[in-house]
């Protein structure tokens, strides 16, 4: 009885980012992300690759209520 072995691999991601608002709708942000691939098959050697990625941002914050309207009394919906 024989196995095969015919390999495989392992692909893993992770990102984080922070967003900070400077003044007003200002915004300034870092993302970091991170990407690895651990690959094996017979007869070849093993592979291993990483990928490391980081990102500045300006952001263009809008309102904190993002446009909505009050659509209730001023007495807060109540009759």
């Amino acid at each position: 009885m024989s196995t095969s072995n015919i390999g495989g691999e392992v692909i893993s991601r992770a990102s984080a980012g922070l967003v900070v608002r400077l003044w007003g709708p200002h915004a300034l942000g870092v993302q970091y992300a991170l990407s690895t691939r651990d690959a094996h098959q017979s007869g070849l050697p093993d592979r291993h690759q990483r990928i490391d990625t980081i990102s500045l941002t300006y952001n263009f914050l809008g309102r904190t209520r993002f446009g909505a309207v009050e659509w209730r009394g001023d007495e807060g919906g109540r009759h």
